[in-house]
């Protein structure tokens, strides 16, 4: 009787130290599309591999469920907020990847959970979004470094980089994240104006009035073109 009682025990330890043994944290991404995605490709962050796919499940509601499996050593990276979507595989160009996103906001994910998976549009726009943050608070500390050399030797080569600036976020305004957008509107865009207004002092009677006018309109422009977009974003919001 003691050996029939304790078998179950045995098994039940044993299930238990191979789940904490396991070399892989498994879980889910449903998609709408695969592209071509097969068992075997890789689950990529910042084009390192962190894992691969374990298996692609179509369902009856026409969608796809691929299991992914990320090394050990990675798995702390998938959160709730990561993106996944499916991409070229930058190795194989015939071979598809899912690339993630990460973002360590989001609570990390568990093995078997289920999460939704991005189409490769939205990936993009989500990679362009936060190349663009970082080089947003790259740009701030040249900005600092460019006002800095005006002030020492006030020429229009000095304008001229200050204006290009200004049209770099002009350019970039269109794919801001709000994060991105926020910065810009809190601290970047009142710091220009601030700087803008010492250096018409710096440059007056000088000759340069037509280059501080057409600088003075872009600045101008990104103002206009922020509030407008912080306006459609407070009515889109849900009631």
């Amino acid at each position: 009787m003691y050996s029939k009682t304790i078998m179950p025990y045995s098994l039940m330890i044993l299930f238990f130290l191979t789940a904490c043994t396991s070399d892989s944290l498994d879980f889910n991404i449903q998609y709408n599309t695969i592209n071509a995605l097969k068992k075997g490709d890789r689950l990529v962050c910042n084009d390192a591999p962190i894992g691969l796919v374990k298996k692609i499940v179509y369902r009856d509601d026409g969608k796809f469920l691929v299991t992914v499996s990320v090394d050990r050593a990675h798995a702390h990276l998938p959160t709730s907020t990561s993106q996944f979507f499916i991409a070229t595989d930058p190795a194989d160009d015939q071979k598809r990847v899912i690339e993630m996103l990460h973002d360590k906001d989001g609570a990390p994910i568990k093995a078997w959970q289920t999460i939704a998976g991005t189409t490769a549009l939205e990936g993009s726009l989500r990679k362009l979004q936060d190349k663009f943050e970082k080089e947003m608070s790259k740009f701030n500390d040249q900005l600092s470094q460019l006002w800095e050399e005006i002030l020492k030797v006030p020429d229009s080569q000095q304008l001229k980089k200050f204006e290009a600036e200004i049209d770099r976020i002009l350019k970039e305004l269109e794919t801001l994240s709000d994060k991105a957008r926020k910065k810009l509107e809190t601290e970047i865009i009142p710091n220009m104006l601030k700087q803008f207004q010492e250096l018409r002092k710096q440059f007056e009677g000088k000759g340069h009035d037509e280059e501080l006018d057409a600088i003075e309109n872009k600045l101008k422009k990104i103002s206009t073109l922020q509030q407008a977009k912080t306006n459609r974003s407070y009515r889109s919001c849900p009631a």
